[in-house]
């Protein structure tokens, strides 16, 4: 039977695709877990992709090298032998090889894709993911305690690292002391591999400095006085007011006369 070769690829098609989703999922667990490790430290989001790429592709292709139909028989116990014998005669033209596909035809109508994945399994992943996104949001949300922790984790860390060094190398702590760069007042080691973060102090000397708007130039050093300057006092010997050109053209020439006596005497005044 020429078509029996048809259905089982569709059998090996059906059954790689629902083994991918959890494969996904896992996937996406490892990638919210290192990322939030990650995003923690303030490290690259890199450090969390590449592990997760990488152990999802591993998955596939562990999981795709499956037999699917021996995976099917294990599942459902009728077909066991019977389906791995028809797909090995698939394309053979043969009275009783036709009849053993017409039987295993009928049994492969009752096999459900969804047995081959836990649904407690996938839900417990889905809620994994979940817990792991609003962790992520937790953290943005209150950084000022996730500060507190990451200073709690390292001041842990320095601990460790300052026994370490000092049961392995205690030469080394000695030749510090020495040389006066211990913490504390009494020398000590430093083992904050990690250092705080401050301003640096350039001085405490007051500058002078002159702002030119011209040159826009800025001239740090001696500020010197103003430069005195002779300036000569010269008034006008007599004001004069003349009236406007265009309030003389509005007044009617008869009293003009009296117009212009009026704002003398005001002036005068």
């Amino acid at each position: 039977m020429k078509s029996f070769t048809n259905v089982v690829q569709e059998i090996r098609k059906s059954i790689a695709q629902v083994l991918v989703i959890p494969l996904l999922l896992d996937g996406v667990v490892v990638f919210l877990a290192l990322y939030l490790v990650v995003a923690f430290f303030s490290l690259s989001v890199w450090l969390a992709l590449a592990p997760a790429l990488a152990y999802t592709l591993f998955l596939l292709y562990r999981e795709l090298r499956i037999n699917t139909l021996k995976l099917v028989e294990r599942y459902y116990p009728n077909l066991h032998e019977k389906l791995t014998t028809a797909a090995d005669y698939a394309s053979v033209d043969d009275a009783m090889v036709d009849e053993l596909h017409k039987e295993v035809l009928q049994d492969v109508k009752g096999v459900a894709t969804s047995s081959f994945v836990s649904r407690r399994k996938l839900i417990g992943k889905t809620f994994t993911c979940i817990l792991l996104c609003f962790l992520l949001l937790s953290m943005t949300q209150f950084n000022d305690q996730t500060l507190l922790i990451k200073s709690k984790i390292r001041g842990g860390i320095n601990d460790i690292t300052a026994r370490i060094i000092q049961e392995t190398n205690p030469e080394a702590v000695i030749f510090q002391e020495q040389n006066g760069s211990g913490g504390g007042a009494g020398g000590g080691f430093n083992a904050d591999i990690f250092g705080d973060k401050s301003l640096a102090k350039l001085g405490d000397e007051e500058l002078d400095v002159e702002i030119k708007p011209a040159a826009l130039e800025l001239k740090i050093g001696t500020v010197k006085e103003a430069e005195k300057k002779d300036f000569v006092d010269v008034f006008p010997n007599e004001v004069v007011i003349e009236s406007s050109q265009t309030y003389e053209e509005n007044i009617p020439k008869e009293q003009q006369e009296l117009v212009k006596t009026y704002f003398k005497k005001i002036t005068e005044g």
